[in-house]
């Protein structure tokens, strides 16, 4: 026997003012933020870096947290300019990172004069928070990092 009736048309069997609380407890969630991660209060970051004698244009620094929070609250990062210096973004552009103490990796992957983008120019222990050295801690309000110095690329990249 067909189903002859519209869906719509048919009773619910939970009744309207269930439906109505769910609709209300999902648009209160929804505006509140039940269920997402919040984003935590950020201050300014900026910094500068150097390898050996070289400034890591483009390098990749990221901040990880000690003790390590939720990923998915955001990580604290940044690229180094031609000028070797950065700014440290977490949710938006340069909007900084949260106060606390951080381990700082750093990644560099020089591109070529073709375009061609090279293996990392810097000793892979600065690219783990397990074994970088390299050691921050982020205040309330602005901040500006002591120089970030890596004694030397593991080869001279071509430039």
């Amino acid at each position: 026997m067909p189903f002859s009736e519209p869906l719509s048309r048919v009773p619910s069997p939970i009744g309207p003012s269930i439906h109505h609380a769910v609709g209300l407890v999902v648009l209160v969630c929804g505006m509140a933020g039940c269920g997402a991660s919040a984003e935590r209060r950020v201050h300014p970051v900026a910094g500068r870096i150097s390898v050996g004698d070289q400034v890591p244009v483009g390098a990749q620094v990221v901040l990880h947290p000690t003790p390590e929070w939720n990923e998915r609250s955001g990580r604290p990062s940044a690229i180094v300019k031609p000028d070797g210096t950065f700014t440290v973004s977490t949710y938006r552009d340069a909007d900084g990172a949260p106060e606390g103490d951080y381990t700082v990796t750093v990644q560099w992957f020089p591109v070529g004069p073709d375009g061609t983008v090279g293996v990392n120019a810097i000793d892979r222990r600065y690219a783990s928070p397990q074994s970088s050295p390299l050691k921050v801690t982020v205040a309330s309000g602005a901040n500006e990092l002591p120089p970030l110095t890596i004694a030397s690329a593991k080869s001279k990249p071509s430039r």
